[in-house]
């Protein structure tokens, strides 16, 4: 499982640096293409499910030996790793610090955000004090999700 995320990681690093996604030296990922393929057919059609490069896809898989129930269950895996990299855009941005910042500024961002939100700072307005609790909550539970993403990449905080 680590290694998808390693995979992923890489991904968006080239994304962010303007990298080449597709590496010319002969590595070059069937996944990665057929993915990237996909992608540009929504940003295209808008269509998701039965796009061109999906039914290639399936097509191949299915002439590659194989089975439709193997085929399903890595797309489910796809998607849930999509839904996870959306969720955790969104933990960084929460913490105001740009996708995959390093444990060190997400650390310190997040410690003065907690200033910043702390419950205790409006103990004069109960209602400003309800919200910073909430605000905090948020805070917290997205640096708890952010530290569990980087001890699977391997980074320590």
């Amino acid at each position: 499982m680590a290694d998808i995320f390693d995979r992923m990681s890489d991904f968006m690093r080239s994304i962010f640096n303007n990298d080449d996604v597709f590496s010319t030296d002969g590595h070059h990922d069937p996944d990665m293409q057929a993915a990237w393929n996909e992608l540009e057919d929504f940003l295209q059609t808008g269509e998701t499910s039965g796009s061109r490069s999906h039914d290639a896809h399936s097509q191949n898989s299915r002439s590659q030996g194989r089975s439709s129930g193997q085929h399903s269950s890595r797309h489910r895996q796809t998607s849930e790793l999509h839904s996870h990299m959306v969720e955790l855009k969104k933990d960084y941005q929460t913490l105001e610090v740009p996708f995959l910042a390093d444990p060190d500024t997400v650390r310190r961002s997040y410690k003065k955000l907690l200033r910043q939100y702390h419950p205790d700072r409006w103990g004069h307005d109960t209602d400003r004090m309800q919200i910073a609790t909430q605000v905090t909550a948020r805070l917290t539970a997205a640096h708890t999700r952010i530290k569990e993403f980087e001890k699977r990449r391997g980074h320590t905080e």
